[in-house]
């Protein structure tokens, strides 16, 4: 899958993971990487991905409603954010 038909919110997620919470110098990350499971990201990144997320997608992600597996790679966490966010009608 990996680059093929990236959405603006897959791209700014990547964008954002890539440049700030992922501090490998030397890491290939896509939309499809595993983040948690690969141990490239930790809890605080963690943090930091899901306050982005919902500003990107546009949500509140209510607590509780994502599993570690929803947020593994980029595509599921956005996948995840839309199905189980409230809508802020402040999407980028």
């Amino acid at each position: 899958m990996g680059e093929d038909n990236l959405t603006p919110q897959l791209e700014e997620m990547l964008r954002y993971i890539t440049t700030t919470v992922v501090r490998h110098a030397n890491s290939a990350i896509d939309v499809d990487t595993p983040l948690f499971t690969s141990g490239l990201v930790d809890s605080f990144g963690l943090v930091d991905m899901l306050l982005q997320l919902e500003t990107v997608v546009g949500v509140r992600i209510p607590a509780g409603r994502l599993r570690p597996s929803d947020v593994d790679t980029v595509r599921l966490m956005v996948a995840a954010a839309h199905r189980v966010g409230r809508g802020t009608g402040k999407a980028l």
